[in-house]
């Protein structure tokens, strides 16, 4: 994507490469890098890249490939290519960067031991590793940061430290979460397994670890244990059964089972209660296809950080090994690094991929300052509109059962509401709030929600999701907007059955125009529907061992609704 008038630095260099480089951390532990420099003599800027994933493959010789589009729905060799996620080496090189790619202690060659993701102890070693670079002799003292997903969490990480290191100039996190709670492992308070078990696989034998949650909960730890085994939706999975019984099978589960609330696991390895402490230029992103893990944090870091900062959001794509937006890149770090006016700061701050029209657009904030915040409502016979209900209005009601347990027709187990076919095109561009009056005759039901556009021959593309556990409906009102509703996630409180509640769930950003004639479509269940990408398997959700009956409710003393963020058509 070409997304200024300016050119970044030319590739005039060729690369030359040291690998296995040995760098000692403060504490005598050795991390070990592979370096790769242009071909000449003089300083550089450099780029650190670091993970756990195997730094060798980093620069394996493959073709980019989207994964969304492949077909290929093994999870396991999906994440064996979504891996490759430092960047291309010889891009950066060839333009005049050191890329200094190194695997994080306890994994591959490295030593020491692997404390879990994105640890105190990985941080402090991303400080080390920062101003190590910067005293070598091919190096002009500046310092960026590169990759996507674990690449970019550690970014954030490393420049929001209390004591940031001094060289790190400027970062570009593109699809990083900030909050490994609510990005990642519990969505609305639903735990996530299978990302994490799959995720693991590739690192097993290449990795020394054990799991945190022996030191934070010590005496405690033999109770959580027993309380997550005594659990209808882990009994009837036997691969976490197995685990809970054997945690170095996979200790990143393993600690995620015995913390589901937010709690002290989840703050030391998240960034965004400490995103105000960068000071250091930024430029965040990602795409609308990652709603299950990075894309609510881009726009964390967009709202939060106040030093100089850009953001763009892309299509949905997932390509590896990571080559796009390489040029953008580039120019940040032309400009951060190596002091040239490629007027990259003078551009608007935002650049947004609109859907349905598929067209590239800058803004000057988020959410847009001329969104029309309005009501759709939800209503009989399964219409979205944005007329309040009328007294006559008699509720909705839907099956969950365990999987292994559901019958053949798949609308009983979910709710719909469609607008009627559109009159004009109609753009919906920001976040999304869904409050829901419903009861159910369980006492935690999971609510798990699709936004989507239906063309005109009744084709459903999912837009965006939202989730909430009915347990976890607390708000923290200092926190919430009302089209961005914010929940604590620190207590379990569940709900008396077949009392009416309501539940005010975050749906993730989405820009997208319902062209005229399409419907805008929303769906309610208590699952995770049939998976269509590799993201609906990767991400699916732990959900409950019990059959009930959910109700949703949509009259004048409950009215069920969206707010959606509407753009006016004269200014777009």
């Amino acid at each position: 994507m070409k997304t200024g008038k300016e050119k970044g630095s030319q590739p005039i260099f060729g690369i030359k490469v040291d690998k296995d480089v040995y760098i000692e951390m403060r504490d005598g532990v050795r991390l070990c890098a592979d370096i790769y420099h242009p071909d000449a003599v003089g300083k550089f800027p450099a780029l650190l890249s670091m993970s756990p994933y195997d730094k060798d493959k980093q620069n394996i010789n493959l073709k980019p490939k989207n994964l969304m589009q492949s077909g290929e729905f093994d999870p396991k060799s999906i994440m064996e290519l979504a891996s490759i996620e430092a960047g291309i080496s010889e891009y950066f090189v060839s333009r005049g960067y050191v890329h200094v790619i190194v695997n994080v202690r306890g994994t591959f060659k490295s030593e020491g031991k692997y404390q879990g993701v994105f640890s105190p102890q990985e941080q402090e070693d991303g400080y080390d590793l920062v101003e190590w670079i910067a005293q070598q002799p091919w190096c002009n003292g500046n310092v960026g940061m590169v990759g996507i997903s674990y690449f970019a969490v550690i970014q954030y990480l490393v420049a929001s430290m209390k004591n940031p290191p001094p060289h790190l100039k400027a970062i570009f996190p593109l699809d990083g979460f900030t909050d490994l709670y609510r990005d990642l492992a519990y969505h609305g308070g639903i735990c996530t397994p299978v990302f994490p078990l799959f995720w693991f696989m590739p690192l097993r034998e290449n990795t020394r670890t054990v799991p945190y949650s022996q030191n934070l909960l010590g005496k405690k730890l033999e109770a959580a244990v027993q309380n997550a085994l005594n659990s209808d939706a882990i009994k009837s999975r036997p691969e976490l059964v197995q685990i809970l019984k054997n945690p170095e099978i996979n200790p990143v589960i393993f600690d995620l089972l015995l913390n589901p609330t937010d709690g002290p696991l989840y703050w030391e390895r998240s960034s965004h209660k400490r995103l105000r402490n960068i000071k250091i230029p930024t430029y965040t992103g990602s795409d609308w296809s990652k709603v299950p893990i990075h894309l609510r944090g881009a726009f964390t870091a967009f709202e939060s950080i106040k030093a100089p900062k850009k953001m763009l959001i892309g299509p949905p794509e997932m390509v590896r090994p990571f080559s796009q937006y390489h040029d953008v890149i580039v120019r940040w770090y032309d400009y951060w690094l190596k002091g040239i006016d490629n007027k990259i700061i003078n551009e608007p701050p935002v650049k947004i991929f609109v859907q349905g029209v598929n067209q590239w657009r800058e803004e000057n904030e988020w959410p847009l300052a001329r969104t029309e915040w309005t009501k759709y409502y939800l209503h009989n016979k399964g219409v979205l509109d944005t007329n309040p209900p009328s007294d006559d209005e008699k509720p909705d009601s839907y099956l969950y059962e365990p999987i292994n347990k559901r019958k053949k027709d798949a609308t009983r187990y979910r709710v719909r509401y469609e607008t009627l076919p559109l009159a004009e095109d109609t753009e919906v561009t920001g976040p999304i709030a869904l409050y829901l009056y419903a009861l159910s005759t369980d006492s935690d039901p999971d609510w798990i929600v699709r936004f989507e556009d239906i063309s005109s021959d009744g084709t459903k593309r999912i837009l965006t999701r939202g989730w909430l556990k009915a347990s976890h409906r607390d708000l923290n009102k200092g926190k919430s907007k009302p089209w961005q509703p914010y929940h604590p996630h620190t207590k379990i409180k569940t709900i008396k059955p077949d009392k009416v509640y309501q539940y005010a769930i975050e749906i993730l950003p989405t820009s997208n125009v319902f062209k005229k004639f399409h419907k805008i479509g929303l769906e309610i269940s208590s699952d995770d529907g049939e998976p269509t990408i590799p993201p609906d398997i990767i991400f699916s959700h732990l959900l409950s061992g019990r059959k009930m009956t959910n109700t949703v409710f949509h009259n004048p003393e409950y009215p069920s609704h969206l707010i959606l963020p509407i753009i006016p058509t004269s200014s777009k």
